[in-house]
């Protein structure tokens, strides 16, 4: 069975406090000088420490040997790791007893985040992995690591404010215009922070929203979060498309996410892959499907090269006739 990976793009930028109390001071980070100081170490013997301290004892840390620059495309990439040493799942066997797996103390499993720097687009590109580091764990640990960066060169900085590395995600603007167009939608997630400023007179008396808020209104409720699915149903099966349409013409028109929003996911048609769609923060993304990576650690090179292949650099595989290197260059935050 094929593997799916899905990336975000990203505009990366540096967060300097400024003295002005309350107010911050945002630059594009060129991440450049960072990305040809890890290939220096790559294959050093003796590296600078910049693993990062998570929650639960656990790390975020660089796999150094996986720091590439690619020429023909003019990429950089790397794989950060996050090192887990919690629930730790056990070796079995059919028809055997399973082995318990017991780490050493500076042991742990890795798990992986691939991430793709393009100089020349000012873009980022992120590998997600449910398994691995979330975006804010990831930008936690780029910023460690490019204050490290600054103790290895002797370079001076403001110890008093560094900066901090801050992922912007690159939004697909006509993603929510399109997902009106999918035939099935097979889950929604509706989130209302206060129905007290919902007028019911608005809505239509027989519709999920009006029923929705009016029965949270009658047990004294003040908010909403509302998870409708499928679950197994079979693929073609979908949710009733017009309140869909509905709610998500109700979401953009309150347009503020700390009030109201909706999660979709929806494909096309039977055959397409399921889009997952947050209607007010589209965001631009992509996946790619990689074969035979049972029974063993897939490879940076590996995941890289799909990407750039199903991804980057092919016309067609998202919007028409465009690749995804040209999207994520005019697509803005």
């Amino acid at each position: 069975m094929d593997l799916e990976i899905t990336f975000n793009y990203i505009y990366p930028t540096i967060d300097c406090i400024k003295k002005t109390k309350n107010s911050k001071n945002s630059v594009y980070y060129n991440m450049k000088n960072f990305c040809d100081w890890l290939l220096k170490y790559a294959y050093a013997k003796e590296r600078p420490a910049i693993d990062v301290d998570l929650p639960n004892g656990e790390k975020a840390d660089i796999e150094w040997k996986d720091s590439k620059y690619d020429p023909n495309e003019n990429l950089y990439y790397f794989r950060l790791k996050r090192l887990r040493s919690n629930n730790i799942p056990a070796r079995t066997y059919i028809n055997v007893d399973s082995t318990t797996i017991t780490l050493k103390k500076n042991e742990y499993l890795g798990e992986f985040n691939l991430i793709i720097f393009d100089p020349e687009k000012k873009r980022l590109i992120v590998q997600r992995n449910s398994f691995g580091l979330s975006l804010g764990q990831i930008a936690k640990a780029l910023t460690k690591m490019r204050i490290s960066r600054y103790k290895d060169i002797k370079k001076k900085y403001n110890k008093k404010d560094p900066g901090t590395v801050n992922l912007n995600l690159l939004l697909d603007k006509d993603k929510v215009k399109n997902v009106k167009n999918n035939k099935i939608f097979r889950s929604y997630e509706l989130r209302l922070a206060d129905i007290r400023a919902i007028d019911l007179k608005k809505l239509d008396n027989n519709g999920i929203l009006h029923k929705t808020v009016e029965m949270v209104d009658q047990v004294q409720g003040v908010s909403v979060s509302v998870k409708v699915s499928l679950a197994r149903e079979s693929k073609e099966k979908s949710l009733e498309n017009n309140t869909i349409k509905k709610l998500i013409d109700f979401v953009q028109k309150i347009n503020n996410r700390k009030k109201a929003n909706l999660l979709l996911k929806a494909r096309k048609s039977v055959n397409d892959q399921i889009d997952e769609i947050d209607v007010l923060v589209p965001k631009l993304m992509s996946t790619i499907n990689l074969k035979g990576t049972n029974r063993s650690t897939i490879g940076a090179e590996y995941v890289y090269h799909n990407f750039i292949d199903q991804n980057y650099e092919r016309s067609n595989c998202y919007n028409g006739s465009y690749s995804m290197r040209e999207i994520a260059a005019i697509s803005g935050i």
